[in-house]
């Protein structure tokens, strides 16, 4: 007869899982038995057969890794094939709820990560006239902060959409670009391209070596020396 995954089912419980070595010619589900549980085959091989008017006839295999059964239980329908081992085969059977909670998992590992939300917040009375308090969301990079032009025009070396542009009157606290945040995937990064009073991250001067940020946290900037009016918080959610 062959070994059943009745197995599974005992009078006192239901085990999600059990692993068994079965032998070849056994037959794992038959058609129209309930489908309550899935086998993944851990090493081995398994056929697909179906009922025809001459017999079981095959119509598929199955190697290492692979799940059969999966799609009966997914449909949440009686058996459609007859599953049964050709040599000695490892398998582990699970039963349909675990089946399923491993396919939530896998799905949700699958989808793409919501990207980390990073905001240029004020931390000074001067900043907090630049930007709105609820802070301004960065989506383009990389972001410059830098001082305005004596002409009153911007660096043409940078992006006006992807800037901070502050009008400053001597003496210069600010550099025309200061300083930039960087974006590469999730990884966040300052840089100080060579601004002449420099720039402190959580209280650390930043050169043309970028300093990485962590996220879920909230990070100090200040431009133009540690006395500077220029403070800002840099939030990465």
């Amino acid at each position: 007869m062959g070994w059943r995954p009745r197995l599974l089912h005992r009078s006192d419980e239901v085990r999600p899982f059990i692993e068994k070595q079965l032998a070849a010619g056994t037959v794992i589900f038959w058609a129209g038995d309930p489908s309550d549980a899935v086998a993944l085959i851990i090493d081995g091989e398994v056929e697909v057969l179906a009922e025809q008017v001459n017999g079981l006839v095959r119509i598929g295999k199955h190697g290492n890794g692979a799940y059969v059964g999966d799609k009966d239980v997914l449909a949440e329908r009686p058996r459609r094939f007859t599953f049964r081992t050709t040599r000695p085969t490892r398998v582990e059977m699970l039963s349909g709820h675990l089946f399923m909670e491993r396919m939530r998992a896998a799905r949700a590992a699958a989808e793409p990560r919501a990207e980390a939300l990073v905001r240029l917040l004020p931390a000074s009375t001067l900043s907090a006239g630049l930007l709105p308090e609820e802070g301004l969301c960065l989506t383009s990079f990389p972001f410059s902060v830098g001082r305005e032009g004596s002409d009153g025009k911007e660096d043409a070396a940078s992006d006006a959409q992807a800037r901070l542009v502050i009008a400053e009157s001597p003496p210069y606290r600010l550099s025309r670009r200061h300083f930039t945040i960087l974006r590469e995937g999730d990884i966040i990064r300052v840089v100080d391209p060579g601004s002449r009073l420099g720039t402190l991250v959580d209280g650390q001067r930043v050169g043309l070596e970028p300093v990485t940020l962590a996220a879920g946290s909230t990070h100090e900037i200040i431009a133009g020396g540690a006395s500077s009016p220029y403070r800002f918080q840099l939030a990465i959610d």
